[in-house]
């Protein structure tokens, strides 16, 4: 337990409020116990899922850390320029993110957060994603008590995914399959499920459009040109993508 001062004699908590709150924590500390004894283990987990309603003055600002309030263009710009490294800009993440685990009295949040950073995972400070980086990270701490459809539509084609899985190079004309098939891989079916290469193919011919103007200025848009057109079919779902702008049709596929 991390003691406030070492004239305050510390609380204790029942052996069940500790066991509930060391699961779903990032470890006891004298605030956290003071927000449990005020009832018990269970009144606080289910405060905490509504994390907006749960006062956080200790969490760590991002302007504590500039790097992470450049946009993607500056922060391309100075990295480009040599004014900055890409790992200052993942050291800053690593820095924010723990410290915010840390400090933060939304602790299940936080415990949320991190089991889904690493699932749908965006490496910090590489090389093509670093500029959009930070704002995954918050677009994941954001919906890390929501549902996992939520989660899912916000991650995939983000511009931090985009570029981690190569997914600016997925046009019309050529399919990169990268992202396709970490979709159905590793972020949904799984691959027992029974998938094979067409159902991959189809799953990354719907997720073209999407577009990072990667080691440019990183702009994030997306381009109904390069979106391939016509019927696919990934296992049991199927769409007719007729249209040329296919974020419905992706947005069907990952309901």
């Amino acid at each position: 337990m991390v003691r406030l001062s070492a004239a305050v004699r510390p609380a204790v908590l029942t052996e069940k409020d500790r066991h509930v709150v060391s699961r779903f924590s990032f470890g006891l500390g004298e605030r956290l116990v003071a927000d449990v004894r005020r009832s018990d283990a269970d009144r606080w987990f289910a405060e905490q899922l509504e994390p907006q309603r749960v006062d956080d003055p200790h969490a760590p600002s991002a302007t504590w850390w500039p790097a992470l309030t450049h946009s993607p263009s500056l922060a391309w710009e100075r990295v480009s320029a040599g004014r900055a490294a890409v790992r200052d800009y993942g050291d800053a993440l690593v820095a924010h993110s723990l410290s915010t685990k840390v400090a933060s009295r939304r602790q299940v949040r936080e415990v949320m957060h991190d089991f889904w950073s690493n699932l749908l995972y965006v490496p910090a400070g590489e090389d093509r994603s670093f500029p959009w980086r930070y704002r995954y990270e918050t677009v994941l701490r954001a919906a890390s008590l929501t549902s996992y459809r939520e989660l899912l539509r916000a991650a995939v084609v983000h511009p931090a995914m985009t570029c981690w899985l190569t997914n600016d190079k997925n046009v019309k004309g050529g399919i990169n399959e990268n992202l396709g098939r970490e979709l159905l891989e590793l972020f949904t079916l799984g691959r027992t499920a029974g998938y094979d290469e067409a159902d991959v193919r189809s799953a990354a011919r719907l997720l073209t459009g999407y577009r990072v103007r990667v080691f440019q200025d990183f702009s994030a848009f997306y381009d109904p040109a390069q979106h391939w057109t016509g019927r696919v079919k990934v296992l049991d779902f199927t769409h007719a993508n007729s249209d040329r702008d296919g974020r419905a049709a992706v947005a069907a596929l990952l309901d």
